[in-house]
């Protein structure tokens, strides 16, 4: 198909239909003018040829898709990452001691290995060999050496429990490197076991360890003083959150740390719900925790689920009315992060109380301590004391043991 210069072209050009014009007024000439300038670049490749390459071309598109792989699995592992997976988990704070408890060995050997070379009086022999690579009778001499010596940086004894702790550690190191050990049941270990044993009677003797250091629970008469003394409350950012951290920790019977430490907002262990009697409660469901870390040996574990139900009475220390106004003052869903405790503001900005950003841990890790400290109650108080105070008011309203155990679909009534 040929297009010529013609008038005719400008009427193609202009209408998509061929037609003669034979008189052109102003308008018409200062169009042609223009469609000149953008005269179109037309192919001269014919109508079916066209039509062949458009196919081969869709068909060349439709083998390539065929070629992809499909998007339905996730992304193949490396060898680095299944070391990850496939590598025993322990809970974050078991994972912790574990590190102390290595890093305070290689710190004992090489301050022995030290001594051996400038103190030849001693008469040692070093341990050159590192931790991981001993052997089983290497690990006799050096664990047991180890039991023997090892001491605080004030230079004080540890407790037996504390020796104790630090050997099960170690075992739980070999454990993680994919060397199972025994030290306490294998008979190659015969030595360890005995020297532990040895040790943890002569500091039983001293008394050391005997007194152990316990969160303290939080009676009803001084929860009542601190309420009344404002220090429980909802009048401003800080009062607030550290009243539901309070209020969850003690209905829940949750544990000082992690288990704060991770609720969310999404897909959260909390739930407002409503009964048949159209009573509004909070619902806690367990997922993963200390002793039910969800793997193969806890699969048939039941998770712990427990309801808080709201304080007809007294809504000023409802848990249900506190737990809806704090969620009021956080910042809008699609802003905030996915952490429960946030920040608070210095100063409030109208409705919105608290930041886009988590509470910290270290702030989170004394907030009942801060609490008690303001209210005047003295003793040894931690974030732990409101699990201790549950399982107590709970022993109080003659709730089964076992119940108080599990934790498990109990109406709490601490309040």
């Amino acid at each position: 198909m040929d297009y010529s210069d013609s008038d005719d072209s400008l009427g193609l050009f202009l209408t998509q239909n061929s037609f003669r014009d034979e008189e052109k007024s102003p308008i018409t000439q200062n169009l042609a003018t223009s469609a000149k300038r953008f005269e179109p670049i037309v192919s001269d490749v014919s109508d079916d040829g066209m039509i062949s390459a458009t196919v081969a071309l869709e068909e060349d598109e439709r083998r390539e898709e065929g070629n992809k792989v499909s998007s339905r699995f996730g992304t193949p592992k490396r060898d680095e990452e299944m070391n990850n997976v496939t590598r025993r988990r322990l809970a974050p704070s078991t994972e912790k001691k574990v590190k102390w408890a290595t890093d305070l060995f290689r710190e004992w050997q090489l301050e022995r290995n030290t001594k051996a070379v400038y103190e030849s009086s001693l008469n040692i022999s070093p341990i050159d060999v590192d931790l991981d690579d001993m052997t089983r009778d290497e690990l006799n001499y050096s664990l047991s050496r180890f039991i023997c010596e090892v001491k605080k940086v004030n230079g004080e004894d540890y407790p037996g429990e504390t020796l104790h702790e630090l050997v099960i550690c170690v075992q739980l190191h070999f454990d993680l490197i994919g060397k199972p050990l025994k030290f306490l049941s294998d008979p190659d270990f015969l030595q360890v076991k005995n020297t532990l044993d040895s040790v943890m009677q002569d500091r039983a003797k001293l008394g050391l360890g005997i007194r152990r250091k316990q969160a303290q629970v939080i009676t009803v008469q001084e929860e009542e003083r601190l309420w009344q003394q404002n220090v429980l409350g909802c009048s401003n950012p800080t009062q607030m959150l550290n009243t539901l951290f309070y209020l969850i920790g003690l209905n829940f019977a949750l544990r000082g740390g992690q288990e704060h430490r991770d609720l969310r907002w999404k897909n959260s262990q909390i739930q407002m719900l409503t009964n048949e009697n159209e009573e509004t409660f909070l619902r806690y469901t367990e997922d993963a925790s200390k002793t039910n870390r969800g793997g193969l040996k806890h699969r048939k574990l039941q998770p712990k689920v427990v309801d808080a139900y709201e304080n007809k009475k007294d809504r000023s220390r409802c848990i249900v009315t506190i737990f809806k106004k704090y969620e009021y003052h956080c910042p809008p869903e699609d802003k905030r992060p996915d952490a429960l405790y946030l920040r608070p503001l210095v100063k409030p900005r109208g409705a919105v109380w608290f930041t886009c950003q988590p509470l910290g841990r270290h702030k989170l890790a004394n907030i009942v301590a801060n609490i008690c400290k303001q209210g005047g109650l003295g003793g040894y108080r931690t974030n732990h004391s409101l699990r201790a105070t549950a399982a107590s008011r709970l022993y109080d309203q003659a709730i089964d043991e076992q119940l108080i155990g599990l934790c498990k679909m109990i109406k709490l009534t601490l309040l």
